[in-house]
């Protein structure tokens, strides 16, 4: 059996071995964040929310933080600890945004870099899309990429944009009005089954770990709904059973669709 100061140096590891495994960080952590947060706190907190900073995750390890701003009060360090985290990494996550001409953005966008198409549709975010609308017909008829179509989908459904586009998404060619959607989290459902999740799960990890996986599906799938007319019931299920897959442990529960779990963990 190891004790603590084994384990933090073993979390360290994996931490910062870039090649290590979502799977094997998440089971670790199922299996010491107690007696890791009773013995280092800081150090522990610290190094689980830098495994998602290294891998340039910082919207999960934003949640991470708010997990544990939300959870068991530890102490007043951990506290101030935890605020001053949180700010430096809002810090990065809304950096100003550069200037970017027209012929610049139709370059990265049409690229086949995701990183600067990615960059560029970030930057028309800010921006009042509805001036490059013949820009993003020509993107979406001539680079077929569900990430990037998702992306500017998400985009338009923000500024709410009354006109049909085509968007390549899961597998086809969908014509959508963005008006006529809603965002992911727009939605009471949304908020009714983050509170769901919240009330069966006290321990911090384990909540904000279900929440994500249940966050993670919708975007994916996105504009289409897995959940549709399931219940908040059935879909903590569904997420706990994602959740036991990913933690290498054994679902017991003989009324779900193993297909549909299958169907699920294709989009994480």
């Amino acid at each position: 059996m190891k004790n603590a100061e084994e384990l933090i140096k073993e979390l360290k590891e994996i931490v910062y071995n870039l090649n290590s495994q979502e799977e094997d960080f998440l089971f670790f952590v199922e299996q010491h964040e107690q007696e890791l947060l009773e013995k280092y706190p800081i150090l522990y907190i610290g190094f689980k929310v830098d495994y998602y900073l290294q891998r340039d995750d910082l919207i999960s390890g934003l949640e991470v933080i708010n997990s544990f701003k939300n959870g068991k009060y530890i102490s007043m360090e951990v506290e101030e600890f935890l605020e001053n985290l949180k700010q430096e990494i809002n810090k990065n996550i809304n950096p100003k945004v550069k200037e970017m001409s027209e012929l610049q953005i139709e370059k990265s966008l049409f690229s086949n870099d995701e990183y600067k198409m990615a960059n560029a549709i970030r930057y028309l975010s800010t921006k009042n899309i509805r001036n490059y609308l013949p820009l993003i017909h020509k993107f979406l008829k001539q680079i077929k990429n569900e990430n990037m179509h998702r992306l500017l989908l998400l985009m338009l459904v923000e500024q709410k944009v009354d006109e049909e586009f085509i968007f390549f998404l899961n597998g086809k060619e969908n014509k959508i009005k963005p008006s006529g959607l809603k965002l992911p989290f727009d939605n009471d459902n949304y908020n009714l089954e983050k509170a769901y999740i919240s009330s069966l799960n006290k321990d911090p990890s384990t909540c904000s770990r279900k929440i994500d996986i249940y966050s993670s599906i919708l975007v994916k799938a996105y504009p289409l709904n897995p959940f549709d007319n399931f219940t908040i019931d059935k879909i903590y299920k569904y997420i706990d059973a994602l959740d036991k897959e990913i933690c290498f442990l054994p679902i017991d529960d003989s009324t779900l669709d193993l297909s549909f779990i299958k169907k699920l963990k294709e989009l994480l």
